[in-house]
Formats: C-alpha cells, structure tokens, sequence
C-alpha cells in the first residue's frame, strides 16, 4: 500500500485536476513521491492544478494530531502534517463530473 510504502500518517488518497484551480487549495506536490510540500489557498497565479478531493487515507495516529476543540483538519491537521513531512498524496484520474460541496457556488 502507498501509505505503508513511506511510512506516512496521512494520505490525501484523491486529488482532483482541476479546470480552474485558481477557485481552490492547490496541493504543492513532489509528483515523484507525493510528498506534500504545502498548500496554496486560491492562488492568483498558476501554481498547479492538483486539488483536494477530500477522500482521506489515515493512520490512527492523526486523531493524535486533532485537538479537542473545534478544529479544521485543512488548516490545523493538515498544515502541521505537512510540517512533520507525514502528508502525501495520491492522483488518481478519472473522467467525469467532479463537484466541491460546501464550497463556493459557480
């Protein structure tokens, strides 16, 4: 398995390629290893078109990292990952329709 692989904690298991990446977080990636290397909240210019599908692939041990208090896993447990060098991801293509729920409305 991937995750077993490298040893990691945390698996971003879907990123979508995104049209308009300018509209979401772009994941900044090593496309070699899938190594995380930090996040871009809708960046004015193109930086990579590799956004988060939310479709997560954990090690218990990140329910470690959450806080017992009302926490964001994008800015709390995801940057603090990414920190620790713990957070890859997985491309995963695919062909259809993709939709981000609970974002902003086209």
């Amino acid at each position: 398995m991937y995750h077993i692989r490298f040893f990691t904690i945390f698996v971003l298991h879907l990123l979508h390629k995104a049209t308009e990446p300018s509209k979401y977080c772009v994941a900044i990636m090593d496309h070699i290893t899938g190594l995380v290397q930090s996040f871009q909240e809708i960046p004015q210019k193109f930086v990579g078109n590799r956004v988060n599908a939310g479709v997560y692939l954990m090690n218990p041990s990140v329910l470690n990292r959450i806080e017992l208090t009302p926490t964001s896993m994008e800015t709390k447990v995801f940057l603090n990952t990414v920190a620790d060098r713990k957070l890859y991801a997985m491309f995963l293509p695919h062909e259809g329709f993709w939709m981000e729920i609970g974002g902003q409305r086209d």
